[in-house]
């Protein structure tokens, strides 16, 4: 994973790798995809139960990981979504 996502007072940011998309997130359950170019919000991550802490990309930038308070991490690829639990107690919903 490159970029890691950085601290900012409401949230966290990261920067896709082909610096188009940017994951933001205001300490909420909810992970935002922004269009780099035009502003616009291209789609909501819903998936965590808690709040999502952390998000990186891949080296392509096809790939976003976000981990939460849910105690999951979540994978998403290009028209592809799958969640790895974090503990034994955490069991995937996907």
């Amino acid at each position: 994973m490159t970029r890691p996502a950085q601290k900012v007072e409401q949230g966290w940011l990261a920067l896709n790798p082909d610096d188009k998309r940017l994951a933001v997130n205001a300490q909420n359950r909810i992970c935002h995809i922004y269009d780099i170019f035009n502003g616009d919000e291209v789609l909501q991550l819903r998936d965590h139960v808690g709040s999502v802490m952390s998000a990186a990309w891949s080296a392509d930038g096809q790939t976003l990981v976000t981990g939460g308070y849910d105690k999951r991490v979540m994978i998403y690829r290009a028209r592809q979504r799958r969640e790895r639990a974090a503990d034994s107690e955490a069991t995937p919903t996907k």
